[in-house]
């Protein structure tokens, strides 16, 4: 069987990085509001940019979804990967 190499440290470090890119996307939600009070109606509707900019939040909150989701996974992989690696070396230990 081939060994398996995980680097734990990599795979933590990209987890701790996603809540920033997180809060970002939630930042980019809330201009993205402010933006559509600040165009003037009969400009939005003639160019349909209430509609546009309106598409463009959902994707932003589909892509948040699947980040928090990425990022609750993986955080939970990571405690039972530490919790099978530690188990593996204790009876490892026990053979020897």
């Amino acid at each position: 069987m081939a060994e398996i190499n995980i680097d734990m440290k990599k795979v933590r470090n990209a987890n701790y990085n996603l809540p920033s890119v997180i809060s970002s996307l939630s930042v980019q939600k809330r201009d993205i509001n402010m933006m559509k009070w600040r165009i003037p109606s009969e400009i939005q509707n003639r160019r349909n940019i209430q509609g546009r900019l309106n598409s463009i939040l959902r994707e932003i909150e589909k892509v948040e979804q699947q980040l928090t989701d990425v990022y609750n996974v993986t955080g939970s992989a990571i405690a039972q990967y530490m919790n099978m690696e530690a188990g593996l070396i204790t009876n490892a230990s026990k053979f020897q």
